[in-house]
C-alpha cells in the first residue's frame, strides 16, 4: 500500500510541476503577445497617413461616375474595344486644401479610366493627369457607357496601415487594438491615399512592385532586398468600391484599388500606376 501511494504522489506530482511548466509557458506567450501588440500599434500610429473619403454632395469639379469633364486637347484613353469606362476625376487644388496627401501634385487634375478586361496587367486602370482648364463634357460619343454619376465632397481623416499591409498575422498577437484612426461605417468606401481596406489577405505593395516588373504575383517568388526597398515606395492613389447606386460593381461585392509610386506621383507621373482588385 505504501509502495502505491508513493507511486500516486509522485504522479500527482509530476502532474503538477507539468502544469507549472505548461502555465509558465502559457505566461510568457501571453506577455510576448501583449508586448507585440503594443508595438503593432505604435508602428501603425507612427505610420499614419492622411485620407480624403469621397462622400456624396458638393458641386465642385471632384466627382464619381458620368463623363469625364477633360480639357479640350484631351481624349480619353482608349482600349482594344474603344475608350475605357470612366471611374472618377479628381481635383488636386482642392485635394491639398483637403489636407490630402502631401505626395500629390498641389494642382492640376486627376481622371480615372478603367478596363475591366485586363485584371492582372499594369494598365487595367489609367490615369490621365493635366494642368489644363476643364473644356466641358466630354462628347459622350467618344466614351464608353458611364456609371452613374455622382459630385464629391473630400472628407478627411486619417488612416492606419492594416496588420496586412504591415504583413502581421493577427494570430501572433494578443488582442486586435482599438482603431485609432478612420473606421469603416458599412456604406461603399471611396477614397483618395492612407491605405488599403482589404477584403484578402494580400501584401498589395509587394504585389504592385511584382505587376509593375511583369510578374505574377500569385506565383512564387524571391524577395529581393531591390524588391523590399522598392515596396515602401507604393501608396493607395485610389480606393473605388462596389457601389449600387453609381451602378458600380467589381465582382462579387470587390473594390478596385489604384496604386502609384510617391515618388512618381511627387512629379507628376501617373503613367506607371498598378491596380488590384479584390472581392469578398
Amino acid at each position: 500500500m505504501l509502495v502505491g501511494l508513493l507511486g500516486g504522489m509522485v504522479v500527482v506530482a509530476t502532474a503538477v510541476g507539468l502544469w507549472r511548466i505548461v502555465r509558465r509557458s502559457h505566461d510568457r506567450s501571453t506577455v510576448a503577445s501583449i508586448a507585440l501588440t503594443a508595438q503593432v500599434q505604435r508602428r501603425r500610429k507612427r505610420l499614419a497617413e492622411p485620407v480624403l473619403r469621397l462622400v456624396p454632395g458638393g458641386d465642385q469639379f471632384t466627382k464619381l461616375g458620368g463623363v469625364p469633364d477633360l480639357p479640350p486637347d484631351t481624349s480619353p484613353p482608349m482600349g482594344a474595344t474603344g475608350p475605357l469606362a470612366f471611374l472618377a476625376q479628381v481635383d488636386l487644388a482642392s485635394a491639398r486644401a483637403a489636407g490630402g496627401p502631401e505626395w500629390l501634385p498641389s494642382e492640376g487634375r486627376i481622371y480615372f479610366f478603367y478596363a475591366p478586361f485586363r485584371h492582372g496587367f499594369a494598365d487595367v486602370v489609367q490615369v490621365v493627369y493635366s494642368l489644363g482648364d476643364s473644356g466641358g463634357i466630354a462628347p459622350a460619343s467618344t466614351l464608353a457607357p458611364p456609371y452613374r454619376e455622382r459630385r464629391a465632397d473630400l472628407s478627411p481623416a486619417m488612416s492606419c496601415p492594416s496588420f496586412e499591409w504591415l504583413g502581421v498575422d493577427v494570430a501572433d498577437l494578443a488582442r486586435v487594438a482599438d482603431e485609432i484612426c478612420e473606421d469603416e461605417d458599412g456604406r461603399p468606401t471611396h477614397k483618395i491615399g492612407g491605405y488599403p481596406d482589404e477584403l484578402q489577405d494580400e501584401q498589395m505593395s509587394l504585389s504592385c512592385e511584382l505587376i509593375a516588373r511583369g510578374l505574377d504575383p500569385d506565383g512564387v517568388h524571391e524577395t529581393s532586398p531591390a524588391i523590399e526597398r522598392a515596396t515602401r515606395d507604393w501608396r493607395l492613389l485610389l480606393q473605388m468600391d462596389s457601389d449600387p447606386d453609381l451602378k458600380m460593381s467589381f465582382g462579387d461585392g470587390g473594390r478596385l484599388y489604384i496604386f502609384v509610386k510617391r515618388s512618381d506621383a511627387r512629379n507628376g507621373v501617373f503613367s506607371r500606376t498598378v491596380a488590384i482588385w479584390q472581392s469578398t
